[in-house]
């Protein structure tokens, strides 16, 4: 999970759509903790259920967008390596559903099992992070 924070975070530096996003100065440790726990729950919830996913969406500019809503908390991939943020993910359920490296293949049981309980997570983080989406 931390190589995709990384990898987006990249991404947002060099993307200039990305990177037009004002970004948010000085984030407290606890906005850092939710944004990274909400960043894996999103990336979790594209790799293992992206039907679901693009239905939530919608589009590509769409998903560019919520990356976007990201980037702008560009300043927590530096507290990703502190202990509280590190214990944090590895307790998260997306980190236990595809593993500590993303690479994780989980069963469909279980990929189905994340997908319905996790859905309306994913709905308030694709409205956090793109409040111009309106259902």
């Amino acid at each position: 999970m931390k190589t995709l924070l990384k990898t987006t975070l990249l991404l947002a530096a060099l993307c200039p759509a990305l990177a037009a996003a004002e970004p948010i100065a000085s984030p407290t440790p606890e906005q850092c903790r939710t944004v990274l726990s909400e960043f894996a729950m999103f990336e979790a919830f594209i790799a293992a259920c992206p039907r679901i996913a693009r239905a939530e969406i919608d589009t590509r500019t769409r998903l560019n967008n919520v990356y976007e809503g990201f980037a702008r908390y560009g300043e927590c991939g530096k507290q990703i390596e502190s202990e509280p943020i590190a214990s944090m993910l590895r307790e998260h359920p997306a980190i236990r559903l595809l593993g500590q490296d993303g690479k994780r293949r989980p069963s469909r049981a279980e990929a189905d099992a994340f997908c319905r309980r996790h859905r309306g997570d994913l709905t308030r983080i694709v409205l956090k992070y793109n409040p111009g989406r309106n259902r």
